[in-house]
């Protein structure tokens, strides 16, 4: 074990009180794993009780060594949780997942809106949603440290999407979003779609496992013609279709800086029809052999062997000038 990691199970109060001594004491431990430890109000073993638990909070609070804080599937109590932040200026990763906090991860934007220090927050899978996601998306308005979010697994549905979009649109800070399997469909996309064009700061979204179709890609490539900042993008696990897939790789021409896309299609159809009619020729041959950009994401799409054997010609003429990565 690592002399800055401490991964702890509390099982009694003795344990507890330990606990509270290394962190009291301890001036080397940077990464503190409570995770599966029962530390809800109501839901503690009960040898432990919400008194001890408070104390640990309480240590935590005037704690100036740890930096992460891991609390997985712990059945936190939310607003005793957020006092840990109201005089602790160290803690910079917070981990909370699987922990049911629905509604009260109100305490958790209350809190973002005035901390300061804290730059990492996961709270997937946690039963949040639209409603309590609009508190959070208001915080963020206000937040200027937070760089990373997970809402991974929240249902968060449209109207969720919406206002974490007018969010992105003014926020300066967040760098990566996770919105993995958070039941958005059309209309979020559209509203993420316009906040992309206007956010120069996102560099890494993951969309995957929603609900877009094959005419809710366009409106997402549209905002890659123009977005600058994104550097990586993950939509996979959604039906789009050769007709969205083909609004992909038109906007995928003019980008230069998404290095990485994730994404699942036939690629049997769409290749057969997108080289067969000479597609790529028709769009400016000469053009596209220059860039290779385009060439590079059809090598992550896994298509870069059909087009050095459907159009050898063009394959050839960038390998001369570009190398493949």
């Amino acid at each position: 074990m690592e002399k800055s990691y401490l991964r702890y199970e509390l099982t009694d109060i003795d344990e507890i009180k330990l606990l509270n001594d290394i962190l009291e004491t301890n001036k080397d431990l940077k990464t503190l794993n409570l995770n599966f430890n029962k530390l809800g109000t109501n839901r503690s073993p009960l040898h432990i009780t919400i008194n001890k638990i408070g104390s640990l909070f309480k240590t935590l609070e005037n704690n100036q060594t740890l930096t992460k804080l891991k609390l997985c599937q712990c059945m936190i109590h939310v607003p005793d949780l957020v006092k840990i932040f109201q005089l602790n200026t160290t803690l910079t990763v917070l981990i909370l997942k699987r922990n049911n906090i629905g509604s009260d991860a109100v305490f958790i934007a209350d809190m973002l809106k005035t901390n300061q220090t804290l730059t990492t927050l996961s709270i997937q899978n946690n039963n949040i949603g639209n409603t309590v996601t609009s508190n959070l998306a208001y915080a963020l308005k206000r937040n200027t440290t937070l760089t990373k979010l997970s809402l991974n697994n929240n249902n968060i549905g449209d109207l969720g999407a919406h206002f974490l979009a007018e969010t992105l649109k003014i926020n300066t800070s967040l760098k990566i979003l996770y919105l993995k399997e958070c039941n958005i469909g059309s209309g979020g996309n559209y509203s993420i779609s316009q906040a992309l064009r206007i956010n120069n700061t996102l560099t890494l979204l993951n969309l995957s496992t929603n609900y877009f179709s094959q005419y809710d890609l366009p409106y997402l490539a549209d905002a890659l013609e123009v977005n600058k900042a994104l550097i990586k993008l993950d939509i996979k696990k959604m039906r789009f279709g050769d007709f969205g897939i083909l609004s992909l790789v038109n906007a995928l021409k003019t980008n230069i800086t998404l290095t990485e896309i994730n994404v699942d299609f036939d690629h049997n159809n769409f290749l057969k029809e997108m080289l067969e009619t000479n597609y790529i020729k028709k769009n400016n041959r000469e053009k596209l052999c220059l860039q290779i950009v385009c060439l590079k994401k059809l090598n992550q799409l896994g298509m870069i062997d059909k087009v050095k054997t459907l159009i050898p010609d063009i394959y050839a003429s960038c390998m001369d000038k570009y190398t493949l990565v």
